[in-house]
């Protein structure tokens, strides 16, 4: 029993750790327990230590998206005149280590049934934040995804590389980094199971979420619903602050990011390569601290949706009201019981093109160990090839293997059959989740440029996706040739040279209407605008918003030239 007790003491001391990893003095260890605190002594000893005053973070570097916004850490000293500050916290970091290792270890140990029942007196915070994300097939949701809520948005498409050293979330990667060995994870064709996390825009980042303001609280997006009213004000969505447009509070839609590569630095921060891949909407709260944890629902376009087909609206039509119902009525009269678990499987088949959609390079640092050397090589700040990891962003790269768009196909095939069979089982009752987030003003149209010139030059069908996206290619090249702009590699994926012939139109459609609007999101007509696309509710709103102002800059440009 006093064994039991200790180690849950352990557990309680050691799980806070990373969250006082740069602000405490090494006392801290004082309150653990006896035997674990001579553990420790006898590795290390601290007799000759001399005293500290001040423990300071490396300042992050402008390559990295950091953790922190309101970061006003200084650079320790390369010239200390007393030499024994870096031995200091060389030794420190060696006794971090090994907590780390410890504590880490034990949540592996706790998913995968060891200890002997010892999870069950570590308390519910292990079992609730421990846990590995994992898709739910069933319904599309992933469930135990840790939230990194941070103030600025990702889009699908997108690459970045993360400086994390804030403490609870070092402590969030860690636990998840510490799955990497037995990741649980749905497999996306590749054979493995990848590593998520969610991304959640929260303007100010964590000193916003300290502040107590309701706005600021994480919610589902049914409690965003029952919020106030200001998200129907279009006009107050983005406020001008400074030099960009902010849209001042918590999002409840943000981006499922998938770990590529991660190292270790010497000084206790994590460098991580990540992608964002699909986008999500907050459905179930588990936790908030020490960061948060939910359960999430991955949201497709609605051209992705197998009911929004008009061949398979017809089948809705046919239920719901002997085929009396006009297209748009059909649409608004699917029921969520009778197409969630049809959800499931297209998202399902989503995840299966992540394969092909997204390479998976690794950071550009070299490795000194020895091929028998299996510790873990710590880098410092001076390791770091700035200029290498700048160039495998900001935007994902499709992969040469197309071997994953065979099974993708098929999966997506079967999750547009399924709706015949599911429709035998409709209910009635309640709106579909998508109509529920658009009537309720989470999703959202972006709203037309305020201008007298926009001017879309070339009439075609803009509801039709395939129409829109060569008016965008066109707009685009006429942007660059008046700029002498020249696009980034990754976004020029023409689509009948370089993609594969078995890669459908409607991924490579939805990824440009991302990726298009990325590329004149400093200008003054595309700031601000990350959350807006991506709470669009379909590919063709998207592309149609991001035409529109192509086209607007272009006639600005060639009003400087009559």
């Amino acid at each position: 029993m006093k064994a039991r007790q200790d180690f849950k003491s352990s557990m309680s001391i050691l799980m806070l750790l990373p969250i006082f990893l740069f602000q405490q003095p090494l006392f801290v260890f004082s309150f653990l327990p006896p035997s674990t605190r001579a553990s420790i002594w006898r590795r290390e000893t601290f007799s000759n230590s001399p005293p500290v005053t001040e423990v300071n973070r490396v300042p992050s570097s402008t390559v990295f998206a950091s953790d922190r916004d309101d970061d006003t850490t200084n650079d320790i000293g390369d010239d200390d005149d007393d030499g024994g500050i870096k031995d200091f916290e060389s030794r420190r970091m060696d006794i971090v280590r090994i907590l780390q290792n410890t504590y880490y270890r034990s949540l592996n140990e706790n998913e995968d049934g060891g200890n002997d029942g010892f999870e069950e007196s570590i308390g519910n915070d292990i079992r609730s934040t421990g846990k590995t994300a994992t898709l739910d097939e069933t319904t599309g949701r992933v469930l135990n995804l840790p939230l990194w809520r941070v103030g600025w948005v990702e889009t699908p498409g997108r690459r970045n590389c993360l400086n994390v050293h804030e403490g609870q979330y070092t402590h969030m990667f860690e636990t998840i980094l510490s799955r990497s060995s037995t990741s649980k994870g749905v497999d996306d064709g590749s054979g493995e199971g990848p590593l998520y996390f969610g991304h959640l825009y929260l303007p100010g980042g964590s000193a916003s979420s300290r502040s107590g303001q309701e706005k600021y609280q994480l919610k589902t997006w049914k409690e965003e619903l029952l919020s106030d009213e200001t998200r129907f004000d279009l006009s107050l969505l983005n406020t001008y602050k400074g030099n960009d447009y902010v849209n001042d509070r918590s999002a409840v839609i943000g981006c499922l990011m998938q770990i590529v590569d991660h190292r270790r630095m010497d000084d206790g921060r994590l460098i991580i390569l990540v992608q964002a891949v699909e986008r999500f909407v907050v459905d179930e709260i588990l936790e908030t601290k020490p960061y948060a944890v939910a359960n999430v629902q991955i949201l497709l376009d609605e051209e992705e949706l197998p009911w929004s087909k008009s061949a398979n609206l017809q089948v809705v039509n046919n239920v719901v009201e002997g085929g009396n119902l006009s297209s748009d009525n059909a649409k608004r009269a699917i029921d969520e019981n009778f197409c969630k678990y049809v959800r499931g499987s297209a998202v399902s088949a989503s995840f299966y093109y992540h394969s092909y959609e997204f390479d998976k390079p690794k950071l550009p640092i070299s490795d000194n160990r020895s091929v028998d050397d299996k510790s873990e090589e710590y880098i410092s700040k001076d390791d770091i090839p700035w200029i290498g990891i700048s160039k495998l962003l900001p935007f994902a790269h499709y992969s040469t293997d197309d071997v994953s768009l065979t099974r993708a196909n098929e999966k997506r095939e079967n999750a547009e059959k399924s709706l015949s069979v599911t429709s035998s089982g409709f209910d009635g009752g309640e709106s579909t989740l998508e109509q529920q987030l658009q009537n309720g003003g989470i999703l959202w149209n972006p709203s037309p440029i305020m201008s007298s010139d926009v001017v879309i030059r070339r009439s075609q069908d803009l509801n039709n996706c395939d129409s829109l996206e060569t008016l965008l290619w066109l707009a685009l090249d006429d942007f660059c040739r008046a700029t002498r702009f020249v696009p980034p590699e990754e976004v020029l994926n023409h689509p009948k040279t370089t993609l594969s012939p078995k890669y459908p139109k409607l991924r490579r459609q939805r990824r440009l209407s991302y990726l298009a609007p990325a590329l004149i999101e400093n200008l003054e007509v595309g700031k601000g605008m990350r959350q807006v696309w991506l709470n669009t509710p379909s590919t063709r709103a998207r592309l149609r918003g991001a035409l529109e102002r192509f086209d607007h800059l272009n006639n600005e440009l060639m009003g400087q030239f009559n």
